[in-house]
């Protein structure tokens, strides 16, 4: 078993997650090394889990017309199993992510594996639509306990500093997932047809995330390595050039000096909080926060800025999983065959990995709300780009792979930082559940609306170049977002 020695977030961490400017970072000596390598060890644990939970995710697009012919459904009635299922995944997140914060990410992990392994097989044995829609419902249900959210927390509990990159890491595994395990799916649908393929994915779920799950343990308690307990609401924290901070730091984190600022706390001037996404106040000017620091869940969805997002995720994910579900329907429908069309949207999330990274190591030097735009607007140039796939042939297809690809990695990474910097992270699993279930919402739109317009038109060109519009119109809301006053961000009310 991994062991992870208990330690607290020193209070002006909690001031660094939270998305202030930090003037100077000093990184102080661990009494012991185990700590920090056991933080990575995390990360790797989070990795493999979004590998397999990611990758059996992005194989709905290779199952899609392999179930369609065997069962005679038409797409738009097909798309919307998946739609729906792809709707209670995001009613089950905050779900899961209530039980993340509350009694940690494994307990989420533990039942949602064994599940994913059991639906997977109920799959299989589906005779008609009605079977179909509830199998899939439960899987997808069962799936968001290894996805997104819960990793999300655990992650979020252990790295505060350089939170964006072990994110970046960790998220990276979804991308490792899709390059892995769709071309694998697509073999298997071609050569032992898609009931058997779901068997085998059900059964390699359980085989490989039990183990790690098993292992895995929860951020430190909130007791600090020294043995002094925290202190209490009306202590003042000080982290001073003169005083810097000192001490048994949990992994992952480090300690920060800090400068003062004449902008007063509650406030936002255009060049403190929003323009410079780590800005913050002294730590004599902030009030204690408890469980990690934020807003609540009732604090959160009380301003402008959680519907905001709420809106611009809605947009996005709209041509987002319309056309991720449809992909290789649509190159099969051009003449690929179903090894070539997997392997290829197997490739759009490899270069997703590529965005992940990328992406959450720019979240630690820029603006959050303009590199968030940015995946929106490339996102928008690879649909394009794949509209011209029949014209254009390969330069078009690879042109799609990388650009898709790059944006939707990128934006997967930058959502729980944007939520993490807007409201902190002491009721991340739920304030970030509730905005991925708008986000859901879109995409469970746009997966039946491309099903519908391709039963009403015979092809999926409307569905593209709409698809290229919501992109732009994403990426215009993203750019409006601001981060609330500190007050709510930073947990005070």
């Amino acid at each position: 078993m991994i062991r992870i020695p208990s330690g607290e977030t020193f209070p002006a961490l909690r001031w660094l997650a939270e998305g202030r400017e930090i003037h100077a970072m000093k990184t102080p000596r661990p009494s012991s090394g185990s700590s920090s390598s056991t933080a990575w060890w995390v990360v790797a644990a989070a990795f493999v889990i979004y590998f397999t939970g990611g990758g059996l995710f992005n194989t709905a697009t290779v199952f899609f017309k392999a179930i369609a012919a065997d069962l005679g459904l038409g797409r738009g009635l097909l798309s919307g199993a998946f739609s729906l299922g792809f709707l209670v995944a995001g009613l089950g997140a905050p779900l899961w992510g209530r039980l993340a914060d509350r009694r940690g990410a494994k307990a989420a992990f533990f039942p949602a594996v064994v599940l994913v392994g059991v639906f997977c097989i109920a799959i299989s044995r589906v005779g008609g639509v009605v079977t179909l829609y509830l199998a899939y419902v439960a899987l997808t249900l069962a799936s968001a306990g290894i996805s997104l959210v819960p990793v999300s927390v655990l992650i979020s509990r252990w790295f505060d500093a350089t939170r964006g990159r072990a994110m970046g890491i960790a998220f990276m595994g979804e991308g490792f997932g899709a390059m892995a395990v769709v071309p694998v799916a697509g073999y298997l649908v071609a050569r032992v047809g898609w009931r058997q393929a779901y068997v085998i994915a059900g059964v390699a779920v359980v085989v490989i995330l039990m183990p790690v799950v098993a292992l895995l343990r929860d951020a430190p308690d909130d007791r600090p390595a020294s043995g002094n307990p925290r202190s209490g609401p009306g202590t003042a924290h000080k982290a001073t050039d003169a005083e810097p901070p000192t001490g048994d730091w949990p992994a992952g984190r480090v300690a920060v000096e800090f400068e003062p600022e004449s902008t007063a706390y509650g406030q936002v001037s255009s060049d403190s909080a929003e323009e410079r996404p780590h800005a913050t106040k002294r730590p004599s000017d902030l009030p204690p926060t408890g469980n990690g620091g934020g807003a609540t869940r009732a604090e959160a969805i009380r301003t402008p800025v959680f519907w905001l997002v709420a809106a611009a995720w809605s947009t996005a994910m709209t041509p987002l999983a319309g056309v991720s579900l449809h992909q290789v329907p649509f190159l099969t429908d051009h003449g690929c065959s179903v090894e070539s069309a997997s392997l290829a949207a197997g490739m759009v999330g490899g270069t997703g990995i590529v965005g992940r990274l990328v992406f959450g190591i720019l979240s630690e030097r820029l603006t959050i709300r303009w590199i968030y735009s940015c995946c929106y607007l490339l996102m928008g140039a690879g649909i394009v780009a794949l509209a011209w796939t029949p014209a254009a042939g390969t330069p078009a297809l690879c042109a799609y792979v990388i650009l898709f690809g790059i944006a939707v990695g990128g934006a997967f990474a930058l959502a729980p930082l944007q939520v993490a910097h807007l409201f902190g992270v002491r009721a991340l699993g739920e304030v970030f559940g509730l905005l991925g279930l708008a986000a859901t919402l879109g995409g469970a739109v746009g997966g039946v609306g491309a099903g519908i317009l391709y039963d009403r038109f015979g092809n999926y060109d409307l569905v593209l170049w709409i698809g290229a519009a919501m992109s732009l119109a994403a990426a215009a809301m993203m750019s409006r977002i601001e981060r609330p006053a500190p007050a709510i961000a930073g947990g005070a009310v």
